[in-house]
C-alpha cells in the first residue's frame, strides 16, 4: 500500500455540516470528538473528488475503478482509493498587523508530520520539537510581518513573540508542498506562526466564520416565517491535510495507477461541502508524497 497527502486551502468559506443543530448556531460545521477542531470528513471528500472525476477523466470505468460502483452496485467491488479525514494545518486568524496570519500548533503540527511520513515525505528533523509552552506566546518565522515589537494581536488575543528557527524551517518545507507561485510560497512564510495548544483550540472555535441567512419570500419581500438561520463555515484561507492510499488488489486494475489519475482531479479547484451554489467550498487541492 502507499499513500499521498492532499494538501487542501479554502478560496471561499466551507461549510462542512453536521445536518443538526447544537447551541446556539444552527448549522455547525463538523468537529473532531476528541479535539473539538474542525476537520473535513472523508466521504465528503471522496464524494467531491468522485464528482469532478465525472468530468475531468476520459473513461466512466476509472471513476469505477477508483471511487466503486454507484450505490446500486456498491456490492460488486471497492474502490481503488482509500480516504482519510482532512484534518487542520493552519487556520487565519486575523490581525492588527499583516491583515491575517496562517496559525497553527505544536499538536496539529505533529499530526501533520505523522501523516507526512507515511506519505513518503521528509519534513525537517527539528520540526518534531516543537513547542510553545505558554498559553500567551508564539513562535514566528524570520520574515514575519504580522508581529510588531515582538508582540501579535490576533483578534483580542494577545501575545508576545520571538522568532523560531524550527518555525522558520517548517514554514519553508510548507510553502511549497501548498502553493505553486513563489509569490503565495513568501506570503505563506511571512504569515505562518505556532501557538499554544490550548489558544489554538481557542482560535478554532472562535475564529470561524459563521453567518446569518434568511430566505425571501418572493411576494412580500420579507424574510419566511422560520427561514432565518446561522451557518459556521470554515473561513477562506483556511489549509487542511487529507491521507489518500491506494488498495494494491484493487489499484492493480487501474493501468499506469491510480495516483496519476488523482492528481488530473487536482489541475483544477474542486467543491467540498455543501452551498456550492452559493459558492461555498471551492479550493485548490494538491497532492504531495511518493513511496517510501
Amino acid at each position: 500500500m502507499s499513500a499521498r497527502l492532499l494538501f487542501i486551502h479554502c478560496l471561499s468559506p466551507l461549510h462542512a455540516g453536521t445536518g443538526q443543530s447544537i447551541g446556539a448556531v444552527d448549522l455547525p460545521i463538523a468537529r473532531e470528538v476528541s479535539t473539538g477542531l474542525p476537520f473535513l470528513p472523508g466521504p465528503s471528500i471522496k464524494g467531491s473528488l468522485r464528482d469532478a472525476a465525472r468530468t475531468r477523466l476520459d473513461s466512466p470505468d476509472d471513476v469505477i475503478r477508483l471511487f466503486g460502483p454507484e450505490t446500486a452496485n456498491a456490492a460488486d467491488h471497492a474502490g481503488a482509493l482509500a480516504f482519510g479525514d482532512g484534518r487542520l494545518v493552519c487556520m487565519p486568524a486575523r490581525s492588527i498587523h499583516g491583515t491575517f496570519a496562517w496559525a497553527t500548533s505544536p499538536m496539529l503540527m505533529q499530526r501533520l508530520l505523522r501523516d507526512a511520513l507515511e506519505a513518503g515525505l521528509a519534513p525537517p528533523q527539528e520540526a518534531r520539537s516543537l513547542a510553545v509552552k505558554s498559553i500567551g506566546q508564539a513562535r514566528t518565522t524570520d520574515s514575519c510581518i504580522v508581529q510588531k515589537n515582538n508582540r501579535i494581536i490576533f483578534e483580542d488575543l494577545d501575545f508576545s513573540s520571538s522568532p523560531c528557527a524550527t518555525t522558520t524551517a517548517l514554514a519553508a518545507w510548507l510553502a511549497p508542498l501548498i502553493f505553486d507561485s513563489e509569490g503565495e510560497q513568501a506570503a505563506f512564510r511571512s504569515r505562518f506562526v505556532v501557538l499554544n495548544d490550548d489558544a489554538m483550540s481557542f482560535l478554532s472555535r472562535h475564529a470561524v466564520d459563521t453567518v446569518t441567512r434568511a430566505s425571501i419570500d418572493p411576494e412580500t419581500k420579507t424574510v419566511k416565517r422560520g427561514q432565518l438561520w446561522t451557518e459556521e463555515n470554515l473561513p477562506t484561507e483556511s489549509i487542511l491535510a487529507a491521507l489518500v492510499a491506494d488498495i494494491p488488489v484493487l489499484a492493480r486494475r487501474c493501468e499506469g495507477g491510480v495516483f496519476p489519475r488523482l492528481q488530473t482531479l487536482c489541475k483544477q479547484t474542486v467543491q467540498f461541502g455543501g452551498h456550492a451554489t452559493i459558492g461555498r467550498g471551492r479550493c485548490n487541492v494538491r497532492m504531495q508524497g511518493g513511496d517510501r
